[in-house]
């Protein structure tokens, strides 16, 4: 991810007070870049990694925390985000994302798309960030472009309305079958 981009991206996830990445790899830069903004900041991967000052690492997997009933306090945050997800982490990201009442964003690997339903907003420097829950799904927040976000679709993110109401309990959900064409998807 390009300075510009990596920038444009700690703007947005500044606006939340506690952040927990997910999958941090070996690129912790924003981690960092958050932490350096007094923002308390969690990372987790399945394997051990190395963070900066100010980055809590917790070793762990969000497919298994995303099965668990309690996923684990290191995950109880303003807002879950990966970047450069693989979509086959987009799911439990968001279910944990759900459990814990977190936002849920993230980018995705090259040209994926996203596995999940997202509202994809594009911020300086090119980079799309998804948003599978959170302000930019509910209005609550508007950036515009005076923040340097815009809606791929060109609209005023303020005018998007709230679709968690609509919402039912992920535990009311019937399974998602990924071989059955008309199971739900979430």
């Amino acid at each position: 991810m390009s300075q510009n981009r990596r920038g444009a991206v700690v703007e947005l996830l500044a606006r939340y007070h506690t952040v927990c990445e997910v999958g941090v790899g070996r690129r912790p830069e924003v981690a960092a870049a958050l932490a350096a903004r007094d923002r308390s900041v969690t990372a987790t991967d399945v394997h051990d990694r190395e963070t900066p000052a100010g980055v809590r690492f917790v070793r762990d997997d969000v497919v298994e925390a995303s099965r668990r009933d309690d996923p684990g306090d290191h995950y109880r945050a303003d807002a879950i985000y990966g970047l450069n997800l693989p979509t086959e982490l987009h799911r439990p990201t968001l279910a944990v994302a759900r459990r814990v009442d977190a936002d849920c964003l993230f980018t995705t690997l090259g040209g994926d798309p996203p596995a999940v339903a997202t509202h994809p907003i594009t911020l300086d420097g090119g980079e799309t960030l998804y948003v599978a829950r959170g302000p930019e799904t509910d209005g609550t927040i508007s950036t515009g472009d005076a923040d340097g976000v815009t809606d791929t679709d060109g609209t005023d993110q303020a005018d998007d309305t709230d679709d968690r109401q609509d919402r039912e309990p992920v535990e009311s959900r019937a399974p998602v079958d990924e071989h059955d064409p008309d199971s739900e998807r979430t």
